[in-house]
Protein backbone atom coordinates (compact mmCIF):
# COMPACT_ATOMS: atom_id res chain seq x y z
CA UNK A 1 0.00 0.00 0.00
CA UNK A 2 3.01 2.53 0.71
CA UNK A 3 4.65 1.85 -2.80
CA UNK A 4 1.37 3.06 -4.46
CA UNK A 5 0.89 6.01 -2.48
CA UNK A 6 4.35 6.97 -3.19
CA UNK A 7 3.86 5.65 -7.19
CA UNK A 8 0.47 8.27 -7.02
CA UNK A 9 1.92 10.84 -5.61
CA UNK A 10 5.03 11.07 -7.76
CA UNK A 11 2.57 11.05 -10.65
CA UNK A 12 1.01 13.56 -9.74
CA UNK A 13 4.26 15.72 -9.07
CA UNK A 14 5.64 14.79 -12.67
CA UNK A 15 3.27 17.26 -14.51
CA UNK A 16 4.33 20.02 -11.98
CA UNK A 17 8.20 19.54 -13.19
CA UNK A 18 7.51 20.53 -16.57
CA UNK A 19 8.86 23.49 -18.08
CA UNK A 20 6.59 25.47 -20.47
CA UNK A 21 7.04 28.43 -22.72
CA UNK A 22 4.16 31.32 -23.40
CA UNK A 23 4.67 34.76 -24.92
CA UNK A 24 7.79 36.80 -26.06
CA UNK A 25 11.06 36.36 -25.57
CA UNK A 26 13.88 38.47 -26.85
CA UNK A 27 17.38 38.11 -27.66
CA UNK A 28 19.97 38.81 -24.75
CA UNK A 29 22.93 39.82 -26.64
CA UNK A 30 24.24 37.95 -30.12
CA UNK A 31 21.34 35.54 -30.96
CA UNK A 32 20.63 33.59 -33.98
CA UNK A 33 17.09 34.69 -33.52
CA UNK A 34 16.01 37.94 -32.71
CA UNK A 35 12.81 37.20 -31.12
CA UNK A 36 10.46 33.98 -30.48
CA UNK A 37 6.73 33.92 -29.97
CA UNK A 38 4.91 31.23 -28.82
CA UNK A 39 1.15 31.00 -29.98
CA UNK A 40 -1.35 28.62 -29.06
CA UNK A 41 -0.68 25.27 -29.14
CA UNK A 42 2.32 24.17 -30.55
CA UNK A 43 3.02 27.08 -33.07
CA UNK A 44 6.36 29.44 -32.50
CA UNK A 45 6.85 32.46 -34.78
CA UNK A 46 10.85 32.77 -34.97
CA UNK A 47 12.56 36.22 -36.15
CA UNK A 48 15.53 37.26 -36.98
CA UNK A 49 16.63 40.09 -39.45
CA UNK A 50 13.18 41.22 -39.75
CA UNK A 51 12.27 37.95 -41.61
CA UNK A 52 9.75 35.96 -39.53
CA UNK A 53 8.96 32.18 -40.12
CA UNK A 54 6.55 30.02 -38.25
CA UNK A 55 7.04 26.49 -37.00
CA UNK A 56 5.91 24.57 -34.24
CA UNK A 57 7.77 23.76 -30.95
CA UNK A 58 8.27 20.43 -28.21
CA UNK A 59 9.22 20.69 -24.14
CA UNK A 60 10.67 17.86 -22.61
CA UNK A 61 12.25 18.67 -19.30
CA UNK A 62 13.95 21.60 -19.26
CA UNK A 63 14.14 20.98 -23.38
CA UNK A 64 12.68 23.36 -26.03
CA UNK A 65 13.19 21.98 -29.69
CA UNK A 66 11.99 24.41 -32.77
CA UNK A 67 11.10 23.10 -35.91
CA UNK A 68 10.96 25.35 -38.31
CA UNK A 69 10.47 23.92 -42.03
CA UNK A 70 13.35 24.50 -44.38
CA UNK A 71 15.37 25.72 -41.21
CA UNK A 72 17.85 24.28 -38.63
CA UNK A 73 16.38 22.35 -35.97
CA UNK A 74 16.59 25.09 -32.61
CA UNK A 75 17.06 23.50 -29.01
CA UNK A 76 17.22 25.11 -25.98
CA UNK A 77 17.18 24.77 -22.18
CA UNK A 78 14.54 26.98 -20.37
CA UNK A 79 17.28 27.98 -17.53
CA UNK A 80 16.48 28.81 -13.90
CA UNK A 81 15.93 32.45 -14.92
CA UNK A 82 12.97 31.02 -17.30
CA UNK A 83 14.98 32.35 -20.26
CA UNK A 84 15.76 30.09 -23.03
CA UNK A 85 19.74 29.30 -23.67
CA UNK A 86 20.97 27.49 -26.77
CA UNK A 87 24.62 27.62 -25.67
CA UNK A 88 27.48 30.36 -27.75
CA UNK A 89 26.14 29.27 -31.17
CA UNK A 90 22.49 29.85 -31.00
CA UNK A 91 22.36 32.20 -28.45
CA UNK A 92 19.88 33.34 -24.97
CA UNK A 93 16.48 35.19 -24.91
CA UNK A 94 14.81 35.84 -22.29
CA UNK A 95 11.12 37.18 -21.46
Amino acid sequence: MQRLVIVALAALATPALAASVSGTYLAKGDALVDKLEFGPGDKVTATAENQSLTGTYTVAGSQVTIAIPGQTVLVYKLDSAGCLDGGPQIGKLCK
